[in-house]
């Protein structure tokens, strides 16, 4: 057994703390990687039944603080106490028998097995589980107690990401855990997925589970939480009851500076009168993709709402080759796409941003450059390196996007949610593409990095690019895009236009209350 395994023996922590019912806290908790101060002496509580939103820009040591509380690392010094019994450090172990259950951003589901074997993987509730009805039946009835509706008996890897993420949160449930940590839970999830989920929450609250939720959407947090604490390079920097959540203040708290225009464009920045550059008339592909025709023009930002299930990623994925289309046409700079690929695609000038960075977008193990370079080389593509030309040209371009990192010969994976968004848009930068399709482009990063985001896609236009951008973050599609076009049901049903865009209009066209 190793150090970070075994945990010490447990001694009595007498102390007052802010709430004297805690079940856990940190005291003085403090995490150092080489170079670098993850945590400094933190301290945290969490009373049986409440959501304590925990939020801070990426880098701020909310990963470090899952990781501790879950066991997964030791902190240098401080104490985790569980039920005022304090540890150094705690176990994988511990942490699960004791009860701690955590929902990571990536939900760790076996995709080869269905959804009721995930959700009770490790978990033998009385009366077994082993056969499948009975399975199936336990499942059902813990989805319908959490008012989720998924196909237990499906496989898991058939899932939409937000049906995953939803599934890791009832597989997190089935062990009847006292905390559970929320890693980013409404990623790609849409508003009828953002209102389960709250159900889900509230579920967990009457039950008794304390609950750390952690989310960039300030929004969703306020509306959740009992108490907020942010987080700033390590440090606490601010904790904040009910009543004084304000959001500016929040984001002031997290990044050291006003929100200002994080959600607004720039003026002048509408090119919509360029000539066209994406053309799609009545494309179809399957059950999912019914009909969809557009334009989009040089310099404009088009945007696409709908709710989860609509159709919105199979319209980019049939429109880059990733689906085959079953009807319709596809026009790029003039020139027909037909039963193409992703490569030839990228050779008509397409380029392609999937919802999933970590899965399809980067090959995580790997150098920042080699990542960076993969679209452009061929050569790179077969896994034959030229380690200073392809290096020289990726230091180039991660300068111009303002990647985050020491070297580019760091691994992907090692960078911020926000940094890999920017490795994954150099990809396709390095490359000649004069239309940028977005999936999700600001899933999982944090305010800051998002307005970072946002100006390069702004940046992309004022090039005279034509960019595509899905995104379930409705606030997002209103301040970015010259039109909005709504999918419902596979269908692209109204283009949202000039002052008839807005929130609750893209929100009414989605859910078909107009």
């Amino acid at each position: 057994m190793t150090r970070e395994d075994a945990p010490d023996p447990p001694q009595r922590h007498d102390m007052t703390d802010d709430r004297n019912n805690f079940i856990l806290a940190m005291r003085g908790v403090t995490k150092v990687y080489p170079g670098v101060t993850a945590l400094s002496e933190v301290d945290f509580s969490l009373a049986p039944g409440e959501v304590h939103g925990l939020v801070g820009e990426n880098g701020a040591g909310k990963s470090t603080f899952i990781k501790i509380l879950s066991g997964d690392i030791r902190p240098e010094s401080g104490s985790v106490l569980l039920d005022k019994v304090a540890h150094s450090g705690l176990s994988p172990r511990q942490a699960l028998d004791w009860g701690v259950r955590t929902v990571y951003q990536d939900d760790q589901l076996v995709d080869e097995l269905s959804c009721a074997e995930n959700i009770f993987l490790g978990v033998h509730p009385a009366g077994g589980l082993h056969r499948r009805r009975t399975l199936l039946r336990a499942a059902d009835d813990l989805a319908a107690r959490c008012a989720i509706n998924l196909p237990m008996g499906a496989d898991a890897g058939s899932l939409t990401i937000p049906e995953r993420k939803l599934l890791a949160i009832l597989k997190a449930m089935a062990a009847k855990p006292r905390v559970m940590l929320l890693d980013e839970p409404s990623v790609a999830l849409d508003e009828e997925g953002k209102r389960r989920l709250g159900g889900v929450v509230e579920a967990a609250r009457r039950e008794g589970v304390g609950m750390v939720y952690i989310s960039h959407h300030l929004d969703e947090v306020f509306a959740a939480c009992d108490r907020l604490t942010v987080l700033k390079d390590g440090r606490v920097v601010a904790r904040r009851e009910r009543d004084a959540f304000v959001r500016d203040e929040v984001v002031r708290d997290m990044i050291g500076r006003d929100s200002g225009s994080f959600f607004r464009r720039r003026s002048g920045e509408n090119r919509a009168e360029g000539e066209v550059l994406l053309e799609v008339s009545r494309l179809a592909s399957g059950r999912e993709l019914a009909e969809a025709s557009f334009a989009v023009r040089a310099g404009e930002i088009f945007g696409i709402g709908g709710m989860s299930g609509s159709g919105r990623s199979e319209l980019l994925e049939t429109i880059f080759g990733v689906r085959r289309a079953s009807a319709g046409e596809i026009s790029v700079c003039g020139r027909r796409l037909a039963d193409h690929s992703p490569s030839q695609s990228l050779g008509y000038g397409l380029a392609f941003l999937t919802e999933d960075r970590k899965r399809t977008g980067l090959v995580m193990e790997r150098p920042i450059y080699e990542n960076e370079v993969l679209s452009k080389n061929a050569a790179v593509r077969a896994g034959l390196w030229r380690d200073g030309r392809e290096a020289f040209a990726a230091v180039d371009i991660s300068a111009r996007l303002g990647v985050a990192a020491p070297s580019v010969r760091q691994p992907a994976g090692n960078l911020s949610g926000g940094n890999q968004q920017k490795v994954v848009l150099a990809k396709w930068l390095l490359t000649s593409v004069r239309v940028v399709l977005f999936d999700e482009p600001t899933l999982g990063i944090d305010v800051g990095a998002k307005r970072e985001v946002y100006d390069l896609i702004a940046d992309l236009a004022g090039e005279g690019k034509a960019v595509v951008v899905v995104s379930s973050d409705i606030p997002e599609l209103a301040a970015l895009s010259d039109r909005v076009g709504i999918m419902r049901r596979g269908r692209l049903t109204h283009i949202l236009e000039g002052g008839d865009i807005g929130e609750t209009a893209i929100l009414a066209h989605s859910i078909g209350a107009t």
